[in-house]
């Protein structure tokens, strides 16, 4: 018992500085996508321009409700995740911000999220962040991406 548990702590030292370097790239670059799309730092203007995959649905359809759905809860979690940061004094940028009074960077607010809260910005952001993240960023050809579904298929 003692050699798997020594085993499990090996294997997670080997990979997790390889993972959270990865997720930290991947972070920055859809940052950056938002950013570049809605044209401001502020959340409610990122969410109006960036995050509005739903309206390329069908309005009234199934679809359309979930991604919208989906949209409005990831409003809540960003909200909440502030909320805790602030209150549990977590996050130094964030009680910065609140402190001082003034709208924290979306930048500060973006890399607070876990990665599937991160994951769901990505599903609910717009083809032209999705395609500029797999297009630009990771550089894959246009032909596998034309309508910007390649890059969030699971």
């Amino acid at each position: 018992m003692i050699a798997l548990n020594q085993f499990d702590l090996d294997l997670k030292s080997l990979f997790y500085p390889r993972i959270m370097l990865i997720e930290n790239a991947l972070k920055s670059y859809a940052i950056e996508a938002v950013l570049q799309d809605a044209k401001s730092e502020n959340l409610d203007d990122i969410f109006e321009k960036s995050i509005t995959d739903y309206r390329f649905l069908k309005k009234g359809s199934m679809a359309y409700h979930n991604s919208y759905s989906k949209r409005m809860a990831l409003k809540v979690k960003i909200n909440n995740v502030l909320i805790n940061s602030y209150n549990h004094s977590s996050n130094d940028i964030v009680n910065h911000f609140f402190d001082s009074d003034k709208n924290i960077p979306a930048w500060a607010i973006l890399e607070s999220l876990t990665p599937g809260e991160f994951g769901n910005l990505y599903a609910c952001s717009n083809i032209n962040v999705k395609k500029y993240i797999s297009n630009e960023i990771l550089h894959l050809l246009t032909k596998f991406d034309e309508d910007g579904k390649f890059s969030f298929q699971y």
